[in-house]
């Protein structure tokens, strides 16, 4: 009769502490597969965040390039060279210099662009994009014969160093109807 009445009081310490281990290893598990699934979550977010920027970037280049008339050799302290581009671009007012001036600006080298009046900056952008190269091509040796350019730009590849980055390519053709000459 004592047997009988036992068998009904509850769990014996052992069996409590296999449930306890079970349950910490189910916990363990689904916290691992939940961490796991956020890290791919924000690791897709992340590429799609960087595409987008991209296409931005690449978008905003080309309308640079297409509105401007001619590409400068120099302008307000900049050259064109294998990393930056001067760009002489229509004037809004009468009388108004103006170029935009586009590559890894300072302070913190991101690829940017700017819009300069007589000079001063009156619009400019940068990008969230670090690049491991940029370089620009022009369709012709003479300044004058100018009449398309293309940006290569390199990303830095941010998800390891499985595989290498792949270029992006811009290309724009030249309005030229502002004269180069300055």
């Amino acid at each position: 009769m004592n047997h009988a009445l036992r068998a009904n009081e509850g769990y014996t310490l052992l069996e409590l502490v296999v449930c306890v281990a079970l349950l910490a290893v189910v916990i363990n598990l689904a916290a691992a597969g939940f961490l796991n699934q956020h890290r791919l979550n924000l690791a897709g977010v992340e590429a799609l965040d960087r595409i987008g920027e991209m296409d931005r970037l690449s978008r905003d280049v080309r309308e640079l390039i297409r509105s401007a008339g001619a590409v400068l050799p120099e302008g307000a302290g900049w050259n064109t060279s294998e990393e930056s581009l001067v760009l002489a671009l229509p004037p809004e007012n009468e009388g108004d210099a103006r170029i935009a001036v586009l590559g890894l600006l300072e302070p913190e080298d991101r690829f940017g662009w700017m819009i300069l009046e007589d000079g001063a900056a009156v619009r400019a952008a940068s990008y969230r994009l670090d690049f491991e190269r940029v370089r620009v091509s022009l369709d012709a040796d003479e300044w004058r014969d100018v009449r398309q350019v293309t940006l290569e730009l390199t990303p830095v590849y941010v998800f390891g160093e499985k595989r290498e980055p792949v270029p992006r390519y811009v290309t724009g053709a030249l309005r030229n109807d502002v004269s180069g000459d300055e």
